[in-house]
């Protein structure tokens, strides 16, 4: 029987399918056209051929029944939004069935995942991958968030003669022989404004292993991630790659005797204006690896702090609560607020950059006696583009983590212009469009954001018709 939910130029079994009284269309065969908000069992594998391409809409979720893959040769479009993001998971995780995640192999297009959960996929092979494997293709990721997924390489991403750009992405509890969360080998990686969390490695490199690769990384924050071999690089393993590592927090690493960093002589990098603080390794980066002036108290920063030579600290990070769970909100005292490099982008509100993956909001102000569980609003960085604008403006609210939320726009009189609720399951990016009403002059408003009654921080929004 067809099921309406799917387009009708979607190549699939389509039959409906019942667990506990409620009714699933059921997915399997090549796909293509559009798969419609509503949940889908897949009941074998799929794929995406080429030239053809699929999309997925905001609000589907896809119950793995077994060990089932997605191919795309073709494009795979998953667009999903911080209020209903698309969820690839198996209907039980206690029965322990894992699905055998994405392979997108040669693919002449560009595909995106935007704002997706990808769960409880393991390795179908010896040499598998993940969640996703990249192969010979190209991977924008979004506002994703990968957890438990696990591997012989890259729990959550193996990529291998491709390139990956990861955007505001959380990695939690992803687990592989190398690679606790992502595995490239001769690929091109690019990660921002990510945070990576309880990834594991048996071997070396519990967030990321690189291999003949070459990785670009600004404004991620890395805690509890290790090795479980002695020796090995509890975060990162490079061998004969190249990288550069920007506005870094590592903090609460683990390998027996080995290192942060594991920097192989034929790897090539820089490591500026980061954080290193309480990782319990023999050194912060392998002596291959590391410039001699790494870590040598050398100067102090703009801030009074004491650094090396490449603006790099070895102090406490100050994060709300303590951090962990995905909220690496920095307090007030924290020595990463405005020690990132003045010569790039400024935080949204003007300052200084900051180091690590969530930006401090100079506009909230918050008493440290009231920081306790329950009582801090999270962190939000606010941005619009463009600004000015006369017709339409794009808002971006990146939220440290999940909860309800709210922005209003006011006039420079305090008159209320548009508002809206929003109920965020997970931390990520928000993108919003907003177009004045027809007879609303040209002038300066305000866009305040709010949760429970507390302002968590504004901007400034020029509007010229």
């Amino acid at each position: 029987m067809c099921c309406r939910c799917v387009s009708c130029c979607l190549i699939v079994v389509a039959l409906i399918v019942s667990f506990g009284g409620i009714s699933f269309a059921q997915l399997e065969g090549e796909l293509s056209g559009t798969i419609e908000t509503g949940n889908y069992s897949v009941m074998g594998d799929c794929s995406i051929s080429a030239g053809d391409s699929l999309l997925i809409e905001a609000g589907v979720t896809l119950f793995f029944e077994g060990p089932f893959s997605i191919t795309v040769q073709g494009r795979l479009l998953a667009d999903g939004s911080a209020l209903n993001p698309i969820l690839f998971t198996v209907q039980n995780p206690e029965l322990l069935q894992p699905w055998h995640g994405i392979e997108f192999s040669s693919s002449a297009e560009a595909s995106l995942l935007k704002h997706c959960i990808v769960e409880y996929a393991t390795s179908p092979t010896v040499s598998g991958f993940g969640s996703l494997y990249v192969n010979r293709s190209n991977l924008r990721l979004l506002g994703c968030e990968f957890r438990s997924n696990e591997a012989i390489l890259g729990g959550a991403i193996y990529v291998f003669a491709g390139s990956v750009e990861i955007d505001s992405c959380y990695f939690f509890e992803n687990s592989a022989s190398e690679g606790g969360a992502i595995y490239a080998g001769a690929s091109s990686i690019e990660i921002t404004n990510s945070i990576f969390e309880g990834n594991s490695a048996e071997f070396g490199g519990g967030a990321a292993t690189l291999m003949f690769s070459d990785l670009q990384a600004d404004h991620l924050t890395f805690s509890s991630n290790g090795s479980d071999s002695e020796g090995e690089g509890a975060v990162f393993q490079f061998e004969r790659s190249t990288f550069v590592l920007t506005h870094q927090i590592f903090t609460n690493s683990y390998s027996i005797n080995g290192t942060t960093l594991s920097v192989d002589d034929n790897s090539n990098g820089q490591i500026r204006h980061s954080l290193f603080y309480d990782n319990d390794v023999a050194a912060e980066v392998s002596d291959g690896g590391a410039h001699p002036a790494f870590g040598l108290i050398y100067r102090t920063n703009v801030n009074g702090d004491s650094c090396d030579f490449f603006s790099n600290l070895f102090l406490p990070p100050h994060f709300v609560e303590g951090g962990g769970d995905g909220n690496f909100a920095l307090r007030s005292i924290s020595p990463c607020i405005d020690a990132g490099d003045p010569e790039t982008d400024l935080n949204p509100d003007g300052s200084v950059c900051d180091i690590g993956a969530v930006a401090n909001n100079h506009l909230i102000s918050v008493a440290e006696t009231n920081i306790h569980a329950g009582m801090l609003p999270e962190a939000v960085v606010l941005s619009a583009s463009p600004n000015p604008f006369n017709s339409t403006t794009t808002i971006r609210l990146t939220i440290s983590a999940p909860g309800p939320y709210e922005w209003r726009i006011y006039s420079v009189t305090g008159q209320e212009i548009a508002s809206q609720r929003l109920e965020l399951h997970m931390p990520g990016v928000v993108e919003i469009s907003w177009k004045p009403i027809d007879k609303l002059a040209s002038g300066v408003y305000f866009l305040w954001v709010i949760q429970q009654g507390q302002p968590l921080g504004s901007m400034k929004l020029l509007y010229l018709q």
